[in-house]
């Protein structure tokens, strides 16, 4: 059960870092 959860806060991890990437890159597309 424990292995499951930490599974689930990667992914919710990985999930914000590519929101705010994503954010980043549509506020600065000269940095692409």
């Amino acid at each position: 059960m424990t292995t499951i959860l930490v599974f689930v806060d990667i992914g919710i991890d990985v999930s914000n870092a590519l929101f705010k990437y994503q954010i980043f890159a549509n506020t600065n597309p000269s940095n692409m």
